[in-house]
């Protein structure tokens, strides 16, 4: 789906047919706060996205509820809404998480994966590669996420892949400032590529190894970028 910046800087993509009003405000809105088009204080005003999407305010609202449930906004009665900041709180109960579903998901995998499946693994490794080399970071980013709901799809765990994705929202946005700083990329696709053989070779010992390592150093990179934008987090 391609991405335009509008005159507003925000990033827009079109609405998707399956979606209603409120959920495609909802995708939008939250796409921008992980690409960081939306900044942690940033307000967020009812008016100012009714004019950037040409809609009423009714469903912007709505949006924006679901967004506060998802810790992304921040409400202060007599004062506005807000982008919230990172917690590093969240960040870690991601990586907990992460680390025993994803391990378990590629255990199975070694069992369950078809050749197919991991051929889309390597490919999918060697389009990440392209689009870095072109600088198009957020495609490398969504490659990134589809590379482990690849491995969830191989064994029928998508439920909990897409589980997984609502409480991760603060991590994905320390993984994208990560990103875009080019900061341990080479060596985190490297690991990528040491996980998609492993499963090829059904090693579930090795696997298990690999993904619980990858996944733990979220939080590890999660600190080193929080010394860098130290405004982004909370605390």
């Amino acid at each position: 789906m391609e991405n335009i910046i509008s005159s507003k800087g925000l990033m827009i993509s079109e609405k998707e047919k399956s979606e209603s009003i409120k959920e495609y405000l909802y995708r939008v809105i939250r796409t921008n706060i992980i690409y960081g088009y939306l900044s942690p204080g940033d307000v967020i005003s009812e008016n100012y996205l009714a004019e950037v999407f040409h809609v009423s305010r009714t469903p912007i609202r709505e949006a924006t509820a679901h967004l506060v449930n998802d810790e992304l906004l921040e409400v202060y009665p007599q004062k506005g809404t807000y982008v919230s900041h990172i917690d590093m709180k969240r960040v870690k109960e991601a990586t907990i998480l992460r680390q025993l579903l994803e391990v378990e998901a590629c255990q199975r995998s070694c069992e369950e994966i078809t050749e197919e499946r991991v051929y889309q693994l390597e490919a999918n490794l060697n389009a990440q590669q392209f689009y870095y080399g072109q600088n198009k970071l957020i495609e490398v980013m969504e490659l990134d996420n589809d590379f482990h709901k690849l491995i969830f799809e191989s064994v029928s765990l998508l439920r909990i892949w897409n589980a997984i994705q609502t409480i991760s929202y603060d991590s994905e946005r320390v993984r994208y400032l990560k990103l875009s700083n080019h900061f341990r990329w080479e060596e985190t696709l490297k690991e990528h590529w040491e996980i998609a053989e492993g499963i090829k070779q059904r090693d579930k010992k090795l696997v298990s190894e690999l993904m619980a390592k990858h996944v733990g150093k979220l939080y590890e990179d999660a600190e080193k970028v929080r010394e860098k934008y130290k405004e982004w987090f909370a605390g």
